[in-house]
């Protein structure tokens, strides 16, 4: 197989996994404002990787701190 299609699909599942990852996050999570939590899923779905990587940036200051 060549080098570039199997770094390819390595990196892809890895955005794959990422955007995953964002989105259980956002589901499980509590956040200041009653709308945050379905303006971040709608930003996910649509925005992709972007939106994950946004959403990891971004969100900290939004979420309930749970003790």
């Amino acid at each position: 197989m060549d080098t570039v299609f199997i770094l390819s699909l390595i990196f892809l599942v890895g955005l794959g996994i990422l955007w995953l990852y964002t989105l259980i996050d956002a589901l499980k999570s509590e956040f200041k404002d009653g709308t945050n939590k379905i303006v971040w899923l709608i930003v996910i779905f649509i925005l992709g990787p972007i939106g994950s990587i946004l959403y990891i940036f971004i969100s900290k200051k939004q979420k309930i701190v749970q003790e």
